[in-house]
């Protein structure tokens, strides 16, 4: 039925207590183009909510996909999940492979690289109470790109935001707004902490990550309280345009913000601050 309705431009589902996905795609297929004019998708008070889409294919794209709202669903873990039940006849086994397929997916990502998005704009997320990571460490390169405003918000188990793999796609990001997220400790995440990120001053600037918000305006993190840092290792920012920064009831941060040259020795960290950078 998806084929079907390639017209569609706007999609919300909103207060189904039972709905456990919206689509469930049983064809074996290298990629799916789905709903290739869906403009805005709105997905919200689903409390049984697990995923959007069921799907084996490698990788699954909405081309127009311009905004999408995630708001009031507790148990969502992916967009896209690999998972599909197929037509089995035991209930024992329909137990057994739900439990496969809770444990697999307690640590999957919102999105991975089987999720293309190629023109979404703004993003919304909210009271996602399972979600543990938005995006995952290997997503699609060709996804994302156009992020423009990103509001997080009432994400009890969110750890972080953004992957460090990520730090070139905020090019167009104008908002960012994150509130209420009771364990989110830093914005960007690192894979691998370096040992030695504060033991000795940096030389070049090449071995530095650069953090160049180009177009941000808005920078609110709000009710935040493991929040440490924005990136926890040192780095280069340039904000050119930025007009407003917020930094409210983050009880966890003792240092806004320090330059690498004046932390010496062993970096402790109940001394990290917000801010860690090499320039400013």
């Amino acid at each position: 039925m998806v084929k079907s309705v390639f017209r569609l431009k706007g999609l919300e589902i909103s207060n189904c207590k039972f709905m456990e996905k919206v689509i469930d795609e049983d064809e074996e297929r290298s990629s799916t183009m789905m709903f290739p004019k869906l403009y805005q998708l709105k997905l919200r008070d689903l409390p049984k909510l697990t995923t959007f889409c069921n799907s084996t294919a490698k990788f699954v794209e909405m081309s127009s996909l311009f905004r999408l709202w995630i708001d009031g669903c507790p148990g969502m873990q992916t967009f896209i999940s690999s998972f599909v039940c197929g037509a089995m006849t035991s209930s024992s086994k329909d137990h057994e492979e739900m439990n496969t397929k809770e444990n697999f997916t307690q640590m999957q990502s919102l999105f991975d690289k089987k999720v293309r998005l190629p023109s979404l704009e703004r993003l919304q997320i909210s009271y996602a109470d399972q979600l543990v990571k938005i995006w995952d460490d290997q997503v699609s390169l060709d996804s994302f790109g156009k992020l423009n405003r990103v509001f997080v918000s009432f994400c009890k188990k969110l750890v972080s935001v953004f992957p460090c793999k990520m730090l070139g796609r905020h090019q167009k990001l104008e908002s960012l707004y994150v509130q209420n997220c009771d364990s989110v400790e830093e914005i960007y995440e690192v894979l691998e902490k370096s040992s030695s990120m504060v033991e000795e001053p940096v030389e070049k600037d090449e071995a530095v990550p650069r953090f160049v918000f180009s177009n941000l305006i808005w920078l609110h993190l709000q009710m935040l309280p493991s929040l440490k840092s924005f990136y926890p290792e040192v780095y280069i920012s340039e904000w050119p345009v930025l007009k407003k920064l917020k930094v409210y009831r983050c009880d966890n941060v003792e240092i806004f913000a320090s330059e690498l040259l004046n932390i010496h020795g062993t970096h402790r960290e109940s001394q990290q601050p917000l801010f860690f950078v090499y320039k400013v």
